[in-house]
């Protein structure tokens, strides 16, 4: 072995007990990898967590790392680092892939996300019939809308106003469709939202003859 060979393998080697004193008492899994996917150490749930996902998920892992590393090699990363999503069993974790150029490492910083996804998926689906509840509206209302601006009788929605004791004295337009504007000669864009009473020709009080 040549002596920069000796003393490069010196230096991953102290740098990984450096790392495994580090991460000893972590509660999440990190694991560290050599530039070709070998495993070099882990904590507890580090260990855990391959032991969950088997031998194929580990391969896997270092791979997906590896390959990460060797794509945005050179790039700035402080903005978006590479992350990696791993599923095992009823779990779901997300690493942080993060390289440590000087020993050709690439260091792993899990997280259980398991929690955080299913409050997503729930979201999402809340999200999901959200939006079959507003198209449906939609089309209710579409179809409620054509109905009402094809009927050849007037038809007009009113909000009733009552006074203190409940007596009802006024009303206010709150719709009108087609029919109506052609038979009272009022344009639904200067009596919606407006009193019977201001509008011109209306009555001041109450009438069950508008």
């Amino acid at each position: 072995m040549k002596p920069d060979t000796k003393k490069e393998a010196r230096t991953i080697k102290k740098e990984a007990q450096n790392f495994a004193l580090f991460i000893f008492s972590n509660p999440n899994p990190i694991l560290q990898f050599t530039e070709k996917g070998v495993l070099l150490s882990s904590n507890k749930a580090g260990k855990d967590f391959l032991e969950l996902c088997g031998d194929d998920a580990e391969k896997a892992l270092a791979q997906d790392a590896v390959r990460l590393e060797k794509q945005t090699d050179g790039k700035d990363r402080k903005e978006r680092p590479n992350i990696i999503e791993k599923e095992c069993g009823q779990k779901i974790y997300s690493f942080t892939v993060i390289p440590v150029r000087k020993t050709h490492c690439v260091n792993l910083y899990g997280e259980d996300i398991t929690e955080q996804k299913k409050a997503e998926r729930v979201l999402a689906e809340q999200e999901s019939k959200l939006k079959k509840d507003q198209a449906r509206v939609r089309r209710h209302e579409d179809y409620r809308r054509s109905l009402f601006s094809q009927m050849t009788e007037g038809f007009a929605l009113y909000e009733m106003i009552e006074d203190k004791n409940g007596i009802p004295v006024d009303y206010r337009f709150l719709e009108v469709n087609d029919a109506y504007e052609k038979l009272t000669g009022l344009r639904r864009e200067h009596i919606i939202r407006k009193l019977r009473s201001s509008i011109a020709g209306g009555r001041n009080k109450w009438s069950s003859r508008s």
